[in-house]
């Protein structure tokens, strides 16, 4: 569906991505395969006007001793303009930016982890918007 797609008067939908205007959203949860050798995972790309105030980061369990991970944003400038704490495996962070993040355009999230995961499983990123 081209064009303008309005969603009344809180927000709208256009080609190049979401617009928000004083509304939170919650993003579909988005999941990425880490496998046993890779360390870099492009996990999404995400084309929205608004603010980043949650990040849900779930962490497989992985055979490696302490393998944590960073999530990163890059704007399409291939600017990092977000990166988290490190993340350990098998558990869920909730990580809050302060002052939540501004995304303009289109943006890459990144989950970099700091050693080979010696073993695979499924990480998962959702993320919550406001306008």
């Amino acid at each position: 569906m081209a064009g303008t797609r309005d969603l009344g008067d809180i927000f709208e939908t256009v080609d190049d991505g979401l617009h928000l205007h004083n509304k939170l959203v919650k993003t579909a949860r988005t999941t990425v395969s880490i496998t046993t050798s890779v360390l870099i995972y492009e996990v999404q790309t995400i084309t929205i006007s608004g603010k980043v105030t949650r990040i849900i980061l779930e962490m497989p369990s992985l055979t490696a001793d302490a393998v944590t991970v960073v999530l990163s944003i890059t704007n399409s400038d291939g600017t990092t303009i977000y990166e988290s704490s490190a993340c350990g495996e098998s558990d869920t962070h909730i990580l809050s930016p302060d002052p939540a993040i501004p995304l303009v355009g289109t943006n890459t999230v990144i989950l970099t982890t700091n050693k080979a995961p010696g073993g695979s499983g499924t990480a998962a990123v959702t993320f919550y918007f406001e306008g």
